[in-house]
């Protein structure tokens, strides 16, 4: 049979070879597929999901609902055993009893806020949690995502800032896990240290609060208080020395509140080992700060002067709106005339077709870099046997097998290597390009390629190291002056001297980059999302030496 769209014979698996891979396990009628010793299930009961869970207790097992973790780590797994568990009703269900709301595991983020609102009559702090949980990633995360795997993330990286495990252990709840022989119920901290083994906008700091008040005359004396905390370090969950100091203390004493912020300051220690979190030193002023904003709600009006008083309110950003105005002379139309674009329609409206949107094509391979762990050193050796025995792997490129140029910036510009020819000028920087039939294979192929390095020397982070090493940025060419700036500050009244310095940032890269080059008669059709195609076309016919019109 034809393939109607490439005019060539179709190589699709046959009915019974698609078959043979998804017919259902031994003993059990809901596996959906089954594939180089990976499976994957789709159960429609409780029972299916037990006994599938004990037949795999040996296997590295991924319950899968909304999915939404892989947004923050990327790189766990691999699993053999994957179970959509989507398709059990029971996994849905929400019930209001005598002892408070249950909520099972399936039910989503947006489903839970929504929930705590409908019951808040049944108990004032429903709302308050609700409105905690709503500062969990954004709409999209929380409509996918489920509060269960919020806390199966927070459970396997003791780092992660998990406001959903904040919210139920200052509020008091419980989690409850099943297995094919019993349920045990935990308090989230409990549940941190539970054997999983056969049970398988993103915050800086996130703190909740809990507190019973006793009035005494004048005075409210704390009876007992509870403060949690996230994204301290992976160890501190509680407060516990700044817990056991308001014990009985008057909250409308100023005493009291700085006793409070001192013992706070003491025992929130943040770890340093994460470069892309906030730095230690703004995790304890944001941790400080959120106490004293709640210390401060639980005073009445007069207690707190009027210049704190702006502390306690929450910030709320309404919809951002925006308005453009264009100068035109109508005499010249069509010249001048604001109009939208040819294609504004197709992309507001997600009909334009993106690189990443075109289906793949026959024989079609994918590329993932290899990117250098170290900075400011040389390439030893590239290993790429254990690679190479990937399933699916097809070749792992180096700097030698660049026929061409090894540069993607073309003369007259200075030569900035596509893959390290050896010198590594910073972490992350391209040295190999791995190939294979997925974009899945592909990454697993950059996870097993060993580098080992030499000469590794400290990295160069800060201006002041620079200039101390003498490592500086070629000169842009003769400079621009205007007027006669030294003469004017020499005569201004006033002189200022100093410096102002702005420190590194991570960079959230929201234009992901994507080409597909397909060879053809004379050349190379190159689809590439980037903003300087002649650049592109430059430096991808330097690199494989052949003529940028081809």
């Amino acid at each position: 049979m034809g393939c109607p769209k490439v005019k060539r014979p179709c190589v699709r698996s046959s009915l019974s070879d698609i078959a043979s891979s998804t017919r259902p396990a031994e003993g059990t009628t809901s596996m959906l597929f089954s594939k180089d010793s990976r499976k994957w299930y789709q159960p429609t009961e409780l029972p299916q999901l037990y006994q599938l869970m004990q037949e795999h207790s040996h296997e590295a097992v991924k319950l899968v609902n909304g999915d939404t973790a892989k947004g923050v780590y990327k790189k766990d797994g691999p699993y053999q055993v994957l179970i959509d568990v989507k398709g059990i009703p029971d996994l849905y269900e929400v019930t209001m009893g005598p002892n408070g709301l249950k909520v099972f595991s399936n039910v989503t983020l947006s489903s839970l806020i929504n929930c705590l609102k409908q019951y808040s009559v049944q108990s004032p702090s429903y709302n308050i949690i609700a409105r905690h949980l709503l500062k969990v990633a954004n709409w999209p995360v929380r409509n996918a995502g489920g509060w269960a795997g919020n806390l199966m993330m927070k459970w396997k990286h003791r780092e992660f800032e998990s406001d959903v495990f904040v919210a139920f252990e200052v509020a008091g709840a419980k989690v409850t896990v099943a297995d094919i022989a019993e349920l045990s119920t935990y308090t989230p901290v409990q549940f941190l240290n539970v054997n999983m083994k056969g049970k398988n906008a993103h915050t800086y700091v996130s703190a909740g609060f809990r507190v019973r008040l006793k009035a005494l005359d004048s005075k409210q004396l704390v009876e007992s208080i509870s403060m949690v905390y996230t994204g301290i370090n992976r160890t501190f969950v509680h407060a516990l020395a700044t817990e056991k100091y308001l014990q009985g203390k008057d909250i409308t004493s100023n005493v009291t509140l700085q006793g409070a912020l001192t013992t706070l300051d003491k025992e929130i220690i943040p770890d340093e080992d994460n470069p892309l979190l906030a730095s230690a030193e703004y995790r304890k002023s944001l941790a400080l700060g959120l106490f004293y904003k709640f210390f401060l709600s639980l005073l009445s009006e007069g207690v707190v002067s009027p210049c704190n008083r702006s502390a306690i309110c929450t910030l709320e950003r309404p919809i951002s709106t925006g308005k453009q105005t264009f100068s035109s002379r109508p005499e010249e139309y069509l010249l001048t005339k604001p109009m939208p674009k040819l294609n504004a329609h197709k992309q507001t409206s997600g009909e334009a077709e993106f690189i990443n949107d075109l289906l793949p094509l026959p024989n079609e391979l994918f590329a993932m870099f290899v990117l250098s762990t170290e900075g400011n050193a040389t390439i030893n050796h590239i290993d790429s046997t254990a690679a190479m025995n990937v399933p699916g792997a097809v070749a792992v490129l180096q700097a030698s097998d660049i026929p061409g140029s090894n540069t993607f910036m073309p003369p007259p510009y200075m030569v900035e290597e596509i893959l390290s020819s050896g010198p590594v000028l910073y972490a992350g920087q391209p040295i190999a390009l791995c190939l294979a039939d997925s974009q899945h294979r592909a990454l697993e192929v950059v996870e097993v390629v060993k580098v080992t390095y030499q000469d590794q020397k400290p990295p160069i982070v800060t201006l002041d190291e620079a200039i101390e090493k003498k490592s500086f940025y070629p000169s842009p060419g003769k400079g621009l002056l205007v007027g006669d700036p030294a003469g004017a500050i020499s005569e201004s009244p006033c002189k200022i001297e100093g410096e102002v310095r702005a420190g590194e940032q991570y960079h959230f890269h929201m234009e992901t980059q994507i080409c597909r080059c397909v060879p053809t008669e004379d050349g190379l059709d190159v689809q590439a999302a980037s903003q300087w195609l002649d650049l592109a076309q430059q430096a991808i016919a330097g690199a494989i030496g052949i003529p940028a019109m081809e």
